[in-house]
């Protein structure tokens, strides 16, 4: 997970370089109190005037990060390990 944060945090530090439009001072600040001290890392989803800040991080600082955050939407992502299913 440490590696899968890393290159999460690599990739929402290349889409920057492009634009200075990518992100703003607001972004930034969530960005580096939250991501960058208390995860492995972390990106900004979507596009416009809404998206996700997606952040990988151990289980153990869940509950730091969630309260937090609480002004903020939670949502709880879980990876699968069976691949792709068909319902």
């Amino acid at each position: 997970m440490k590696k899968c944060g890393k290159i999460v945090s690599e990739t929402w530090n290349l889409k920057k370089s492009f634009s200075k439009f990518v992100t703003n001072n607001y972004i930034d600040r969530i960005y580096h109190k939250y991501i960058n001290k208390l995860s492995y890392g972390g990106k900004l989803l979507g596009a416009g005037n809404g998206g996700f800040i997606l952040t990988i991080f151990d289980l153990k600082k869940k509950k730091k990060i969630i309260k937090d955050l609480k002004k903020y939407q939670y949502l709880n992502i879980k990876l699968e390990n069976s691949g792709t299913v068909i319902l």
